[in-house]
């Protein structure tokens, strides 16, 4: 079975650029994406944390792998009809400009070999996820991790736009995917 390419989607957190945190206090700072119904899409104001410069993706400061997107980055995977996220409207004080809470709604497997790698010293151990689970989606989260993961396709036409304070690095260091049938 030939197995598809992937590529892990992070912030990059440029020097000088602008991180966020909600206004609204939540009452567990969450070490999960945003999800469809989180309590920040009634109360959706931010305030910026650090940093004074505008990037089409803004990290929150304290709520782990989530970030919001500017309007270009959100036209983009509208228009590319990009599968697997969603958004909502944010204020960020401050900011004019229109920004995004992503979501993260396409989803894979978990890592199936978690315990072997959080036990591994050295190498480290690639994680391996079960390519099947990931239904389709141009854009997933690894269920039970932070990694936002996106296809070798969308990541071809992601890269030449060159947005601001975005990563795509290449997901083979890291994860490997298996046909856990045929393993």
């Amino acid at each position: 079975m030939k197995f598809m390419k992937y590529f892990v989607l992070t912030c990059e957190n440029k020097k000088g650029a602008i991180s966020i945190d909600p206004v609204y206090h939540l009452s567990v700072i969450p070490y999960k994406i945003l999800d469809e119904k989180t309590e920040l899409m009634e109360h959706n104001t931010f305030l910026i944390s650090k940093g004074k410069q505008k990037n089409d993706v803004i990290p929150f400061e304290k709520h782990f792998g989530n970030m919001a997107i500017s309007q270009r980055l959100k036209n983009f995977l509208e228009l590319t009809k990009t599968k697997g996220w969603s958004c909502f409207p944010i204020q960020i004080d401050g900011i004019d400009d229109p920004y995004y809470a992503l979501q993260i709604i396409g989803k894979s497997g978990g890592i199936l070999n978690l315990e072997a790698v959080n036990r591994s010293l050295e190498p480290p151990m690639k994680r391996q996820i079960n390519e099947s689970t990931i239904n389709g989606n141009d854009i997933f989260l690894v269920s039970g991790t932070l990694n936002i993961l996106i296809t070798e396709d969308l990541a071809k036409k992601m890269k030449p736009e060159n947005f601001t304070n975005l990563l795509i690095e290449d997901a083979e260091n890291t994860f490997k995917f298996i046909d856990e049938e045929n393993e």
